[in-house]
């Protein structure tokens, strides 16, 4: 790699009788995205970085990522990564790998603090998860994007509690029971999107999913309240005719919500 191409990209500038080495040293920011790398230099020559951007490269290993401790921020999408890395970086907060060729999670051990996960199309065609590998992320994860993976089934989802974004478009999911399941488990879901899946063709199925939690956004759509309150109510009134004894709770939706 040319080191001088990278300090050019940097807002650094050479000091009197300072080397390159000392220099590049200081960096927080790489920028190492579209320069057709194929092998990551010596990651321990920038002991302060904390973003590091790689896409757009030909890199198929990212392993040596770990030696810069101090970590934030990865951005690796559009490379040629066949097999998912063994993580230890403590501070990492986003990890993007989408566009890429990884066919096995195996787990996330190591990402304590990672709120934003991007694995959407990978060049493979099913995406595979050890058991129970999403459970190391279950107090942190805030947005998961893995659209286009080949998902048949939504179990692996179910203890991430703290998500707000969860896109999960384009892939093979087709069971209501799995999206009631998880997302009763998904309280602070705002935004979700199941878009071209074969659950979207089945009859009234915007309406079925929206009772199911309280996001503000469905495949990329706005939720109106009113319509909300609305389904509710209805479910209620049906489910109170087949069941003459339960009182109806129209009034309040939270109530209401668990029934179903």
């Amino acid at each position: 790699m040319n080191f001088q191409t990278l300090l050019k990209r940097s807002d650094i500038v050479l000091k009197k009788g300072e080397t390159i080495f000392e220099a590049l040293s200081s960096l927080t920011h790489l920028h190492m995205s579209g320069l057709r790398i194929t092998d990551l230099p010596d990651l321990s020559l920038f002991p302060q970085a904390i973003v590091a951007y790689l896409y757009d490269n030909r890199i198929s290993n990212i392993e040596g990522i770990n030696s810069l401790s101090k970590l934030e921020e990865v951005q690796a999408q559009n490379n040629e990564i066949q097999i998912f890395p063994v993580f230890s970086l403590p501070f990492l907060k986003k990890l993007d790998l989408r566009h890429n060729f990884i066919s096995l999670i195996d787990n996330f051990g190591g990402l304590n603090e990672l709120k934003e996960l991007y694995l959407s199309h990978q060049n493979t065609p099913k995406v595979f998860f050890s058991p129970n590998c999403f459970q190391s992320l279950q107090n942190t994860l805030e947005i998961l994007e893995i659209a286009g993976c080949g998902i048949e089934s939504l179990e692996q989802f179910y203890c991430l509690s703290k998500l707000k974004l969860l896109n999960l478009s384009k892939n093979r999911i087709f069971l209501f029971e799995e999206a009631q399941t998880m997302l009763s488990q998904m309280p602070n879901l705002e935004r979700l999107n199941l878009s071209g899946n074969p659950i979207c063709s089945s009859i009234k199925y915007r309406d079925r999913i929206i009772i199911m939690g309280n996001f503000v956004e469905l495949d990329e759509k706005l939720i109106p309240e009113s319509q909300r309150i609305a389904l509710l109510r209805l479910k209620s009134r049906k489910f109170n005719k087949s069941n003459p004894t339960i009182v109806d709770h129209t009034e309040s939706p939270i109530q209401i919500k668990h029934l179903f």
